[in-house]
């Protein structure tokens, strides 16, 4: 995806690769970022999941993890992107709905 959006729009492209249902690894992500001394302009959320079994079925550990990624990596790197965007009065951080329509908790039991 980073060669197309390179040769489609010429822009730079910068991957950095995690896995932010992990502990800390939205904090890493940043971390990379801030020292590759790259600006975030836009901070898109296009992360997410779900898990579709009963809710009494699911693991904790599965459930702990759609939270991290769906709510705790969102929340903490939307923070860390304020302080540069304050006072600049654009809708720069965004979630996207499509994965947020798209997701589901699980089922309750009947």
């Amino acid at each position: 995806m980073a060669g197309q959006l390179q040769a489609e729009y010429g822009i730079s492209v910068h991957v950095f690769a995690k896995d932010l249902s992990q502990p800390g690894a939205a904090e890493r992500l940043w971390s990379d970022v801030s020292e590759a001394n790259i600006t975030v302009d836009i901070l898109i959320n296009n992360a997410g999941t779900g898990v579709y079994g009963e809710f009494q079925n699911e693991s904790i550990d599965a459930l702990k993890q759609m939270q991290m990624l769906n709510m705790v990596a969102l929340t903490t790197l939307s923070r860390l992107a304020l302080p540069g965007r304050m006072g600049i009065t654009d809708d720069s951080l965004l979630k996207s709905k499509e994965r947020e329509n798209n997701q589901n908790c699980g089922r309750g039991s009947s």
